[in-house]
């Protein structure tokens, strides 16, 4: 797995935490992708994570989209700009299904 924004060095759980998270984020919420996910990397990347790391992949799931909402909704509250919003109040939508997540 390749995150193009983030080809630095960093934390493997934000990374794992971010892809599952953005297949979570539909409606209604479907655990099978994230399940899928988590198999895949753990079956291909498994020797990068601590043993009580694997523990913490659904926290960084739920911390990434914690601070996904958070900035979603901060954008809103500043006029959507940062995000790029086609539609009124888009980034407070994006906000909720964020929140819904954690």
């Amino acid at each position: 797995m390749i995150d193009l924004h983030t080809v630095m060095t960093g934390l493997v759980l934000i990374d794992i935490g971010d892809r599952a998270r953005s297949v979570l984020t539909g409606r209604p919420i479907d655990l099978r992708p994230f399940d899928a996910v988590v198999r895949g990397f753990v079956s291909e990347a498994g020797g990068l994570l601590a043993d009580d790391e694997y523990e913490r992949i659904v926290f960084a799931t739920r911390a990434i989209a914690l601070e996904l909402g958070t900035r979603f909704l901060t954008d809103y509250l500043a006029g959507d700009r940062w995000f790029p919003a086609s539609k009124p109040e888009e980034d407070l939508e994006r906000c909720r299904v964020q929140f819904e997540l954690v």
